[in-house]
């Protein structure tokens, strides 16, 4: 049976030796840099292949989480800044309100028994009550009521006068301004493009800042709805209408 050959060479020791250095300085490496590797990615080499896909959605969704915050948040402070507005605006209603709630009755307090105003609007009433009476310090008080107007028939308001007419009426004014020894020359010209329309109106002449210019006016009509009305066929012609009240000087002959 023969022997195994004990002896060995130097430079299989010379080998040996390098690879053990290199692996132990590969290994102090190591241990020094793996506290600078981020905690996730360490995490990820650790895991499996179905934990690291659950780990990376589990990421993902609380980064949509936290974005979804962050717009509620961008919400949330738009609509407080609304309510503001809000609040705001019905402070100042409510400060307009109590300060018409207490004039109007003085206004009207004020008011002579003759005045023209309309007494239907005055629905409040107070019956026929005894005085109130409460004790203070020092003595009584003692409070009557009594109606805003106390001559007035019980039985309803009387005539009404009937408001002052408004002028003339309205009338449409039709066109620029001219000047005066113009505005014959141009009233031909309207009437001959808008034919029957302005036929049974009478013409003014308007005053204009200018004092050798007027406008033309025609009319008069019955309010200012019955003059829009009418300016809408003349605009669509291409004739400058306007409603206007119905004054101005005479037309001359």
């Amino acid at each position: 049976m023969a022997l195994p050959n004990l002896n060995t060479d130097h430079s299989d020791i010379s080998t040996w030796g390098i690879a053990a250095m290199v692996c132990g300085a590969i290994a102090i490496v190591s241990v020094n840099l793996g506290a600078l590797v981020p905690e996730n990615i360490v995490s990820a080499l650790h895991a499996s292949r179905l934990e690291g896909g659950n780990v990376n959605q589990l990421r993902t969704g609380m980064a949509e989480v936290r974005a979804e915050n962050l717009r509620l948040t961008r919400d949330t402070r738009a609509l407080l800044s609304r309510f503001n507005l809000l609040d705001d605006d019905s402070g100042e209603v409510i400060r307009r309100l109590a300060a018409v709630e207490r004039s109007l009755p003085l206004l009207i307090e004020s008011l002579p028994l003759d005045a023209d105003i309309d007494r239907s609007l005055l629905t409040a009433s107070i019956a026929a009550t005894s005085p109130e009476v409460y004790e203070a310090d020092g003595g009584i008080i003692i409070v009557r009521q009594s109606a805003l107007f106390e001559d007035v028939d019980a039985s309803g308001p009387g005539d009404q006068p009937m408001p002052p007419p408004l002028g003339d009426g309205y009338g449409v004014a039709l066109g620029n301004e001219v000047l005066r020894q113009s505005v014959s020359m141009r009233r031909s010209e309207i009437l001959t493009r808008s034919g029957p329309m302005l036929n049974e109106l009478a013409f003014v002449m308007g005053e204009t800042n200018e004092l050798d210019k007027a406008r033309i006016i025609a009319g008069p009509l019955a309010d200012y709805e019955a003059a829009h009305i009418l300016c809408e066929p003349l605009t669509a012609m291409g004739i400058a209408c306007e409603p206007v009240p119905f004054v101005g000087e005479d037309w001359p002959d």
